[in-house]
């Protein structure tokens, strides 16, 4: 796979060492407080339930730059089935951790393709991954 994983770099750490740092610290703010991460998952957990009326029960969810599985967890708990994705090793094998739902499937990806059959997503939950992406024009 080319090394796309340098397409969705942020500043500091890279995605590698942010890995074993813990659920909000890998993805959030490493070295931020903890208030302020909690705050930030705050924000984010508001949007993942008003999602849930997006997808209905055994819907699939695509979780993109899933990081440390925090939200493939909370849909895959909630009856969705999720293929999370990531383009970091260290990331994703977070995220299998993290989520023990059989309905998660995990694959490592080049951050561009989506690796799924034609017209089987309901749904894709991208949650403060484009903002690392040097797609987007600053």
């Amino acid at each position: 796979m080319p090394d796309e994983k340098s397409l969705f770099q942020t500043a500091g750490l890279s995605w590698s060492a942010r890995a074993p740092l813990g659920e909000l610290n890998a993805v959030l703010a490493p070295g931020g407080s903890a208030r302020g991460n909690l705050f930030l998952h705050g924000i984010h957990a508001f949007g993942a339930k008003r999602a849930l009326k997006y997808f209905p029960r055994e819907s699939t969810i695509v979780d993109f730059g899933c990081g440390t599985g925090r939200f493939t967890t909370f849909f895959a708990s909630r009856q969705r089935r999720v293929l999370a994705t990531e383009v970091t090793p260290e990331m994703l094998e977070q995220a299998k951790k993290e989520c023990s739902e059989s309905q998660c499937e995990f694959v490592l990806t080049d951050g561009i393709a989506l690796p799924s059959v034609s017209e089987s997503i309901d749904g894709i939950w991208c949650c403060s991954v484009l903002r690392y992406s040097l797609f987007v024009p600053n």
